[in-house]
Formats: C-alpha cells, structure tokens, sequence
C-alpha cells in the first residue's frame, strides 16, 4: 500500500503476510522497482542525449587516432624529405589541418558530454530509506476490539440467517394449511 504524505513528500511501504520473510521481500522489491521506474521516467531524455553524446564522442576519438595514426605514418614515409620539394609534405599537412578540426569538434562534444552528465546528476532524483524494518518482523497482533467487532459481524450474520430461515418456515407453514 502506498501512501504519500503531500507536505513532506513521503512514501510509507507497507506489505501485510502471513508469513513475515515474503512481507519483508515483497516491500523491498517493490522499493526498488518503483524507485527505478520513477528514476527512468524522470531521466529519460538526459540519459539519452549523454549516450548519444558518449557514442558521437567516442566515433570522433576513433577517427581521430585514425588520422593521427595515417599523418604519421606518411611523416615516417617522408623522413629527411628535402624542404624545397613541398608536394612531399602535402599528405602531411593535410592530415595535421584535418586532426586539428576534428580535435576542435572533438573537444566540444566532450565539453557538451560534460555538461549533459552534470544535467543528468542533477535531475536524477535522490531518495533515502528513513527505517527499515529488519528481519525476523515482529507480528502484529489484532487488537481486542478488532476481535469483538469481528465476532459480532459474524453473530449478526448468523442471526440475519436465521431470522431469513424463520420467516420462509412461517411462509411454507401457512402455504400449506
């Protein structure tokens, strides 16, 4: 049973049984799967542009290596290469100008990844189990009006019957003379 207390915002778990280890793990399962779904439909769409973000983040520093990878291996090719020929360093300089931007968008994705974790820590909600009760459970016991009340139900019923049965008797009773 769930029971939201408006000016404090708590909720009271509660789970009746007859035996006290299944009351105990089904409030504590139910704990954490409403806490889980309510964290997931707050943060649905942060936590989704932070993957986006990670995968775009994570491609840009693949192709990235790639390129720094590609630009050095062609300044190896070109060792002691003459500086008056600059068709040789062509393939070198293209490679730098081309790690250079992908750096620079490379270093606002991780900038914008960044922020979007932080936006996503702050909306995560937080809660906090306040008391939880401990295994073995102490049983709850009825109280005594809680009997007297449940045995006069039980005699009023028993008399609306035999009053019912009474009354068709009389009926059949007369019916027949």
């Amino acid at each position: 049973m769930f029971k939201k207390d408006k000016k404090l915002i708590f909720y009271l778990i509660t789970a009746t049984s007859s035996d006290a280890n299944t009351a105990y793990y089904i409030a504590k399962c139910m704990l954490s799967e409403t806490s889980r779904y309510f964290i997931d439909t707050k943060t649905t769409v942060s936590a989704t542009s932070v993957k986006l973000l990670q995968r775009e983040a994570d491609s840009l520093g693949t192709v990235l290596r790639g390129i720094y990878s590609s630009t050095a291996t062609i300044i190896d090719r070109t060792y002691n290469l003459n500086p008056s020929i600059s068709s040789q360093r062509s393939g070198s300089l293209f490679g730098q100008a081309k790690a250079n931007a992908l750096a620079g968008a490379y270093t606002e994705v991780m900038r914008n990844l960044e922020i979007a974790k932080i936006n996503l820590q702050k909306e995560t909600p937080l809660y906090k189990i306040i008391d939880e009760s401990e295994l073995p459970l102490a049983p709850v016991r009825a109280s005594t009006t809680h009997h007297i009340l449940f045995v006069s139900e039980i005699f009023v019923l028993i008399m609306l019957i035999i009053l019912v049965a009474l009354r068709l008797y009389r009926i059949i009773q007369n019916k027949l003379y």
